[in-house]
């Protein structure tokens, strides 16, 4: 069963090269990771699609200079636009930054939702060894939502001196397509998802 309409999502380019982030070790050995390249100029453009497989379609042809974002261009705007810092905007025609004006999420349009597990930080006494089996039993209405899972950047990290797999290298994203019953303009649908959304379901 498919969602029952398109869901946009919108693709940056970054015109100062590779969007990306460092990794290395601190002096204790533990992973630190943080970005190299922050967008300050570029472009954004429209990707319209129709479920999670072809959601993956679109991450994995992403080029290194770009990246998505889950909220669409408002609708007043056209399918690609100029990207700048909202310091800089003139109100020019066909220039955006990268913030809620801009970037939104539609009354009554389909939109992903992105669950992020970092264990970077967790306490040991905490003990996750499957995100999804994890939140099915935090909101059991997702069971049987369609869903894309993808390793993060710093995931499946190994010390080249001692073979150790990096503790914090088990990150996983999860993105859910969503049905909307509330407007959720202006809101984050993160903050909505479990009492007044409802994710669609596998197809």
């Amino acid at each position: 069963m498919a969602v029952s309409a398109e869901i946009e999502l919108t693709i940056f380019t970054n015109s100062g090269g590779v969007l990306c982030k460092s990794l290395r070790l601190n002096k204790a050995g533990a992973l630190v990771t943080s970005p190299v390249a922050h967008m300050t100029h570029g472009s954004a453009r429209r990707a319209r699609i129709r479920d999670v497989k072809e959601l993956a379609k679109v991450i994995e042809t992403l080029a290194p200079s770009e990246a998505i974002t889950l909220g669409r261009l408002h609708p007043d705007l056209p399918d690609k636009v100029k990207v700048t810092t909202k310091s800089k905007l003139n109100g020019k025609d066909g220039v955006i930054a990268r913030d809620r004006e801009h970037l939104i999420y539609e009354q009554g349009t389909a939109a992903f939702v992105l669950l992020d597990f970092d264990t970077k930080g967790k306490p040991a006494s905490i003990n996750i060894k499957d995100f999804w089996s994890a939140m099915l039993k935090v909101l059991p209405g997702l069971r049987g939502a369609a869903h894309l899972v993808r390793y993060s950047t710093s995931s499946g990290l190994i010390r080249e001196d001692t073979g150790e797999v990096l503790p914090g290298s088990d990150g996983v994203h999860t993105y859910i397509p969503i049905l909307p019953r509330v407007s959720t303009r202006n809101h984050s649908p993160t903050r909505l998802m479990a009492s007044r959304m409802v994710p669609a379901p596998q197809w």
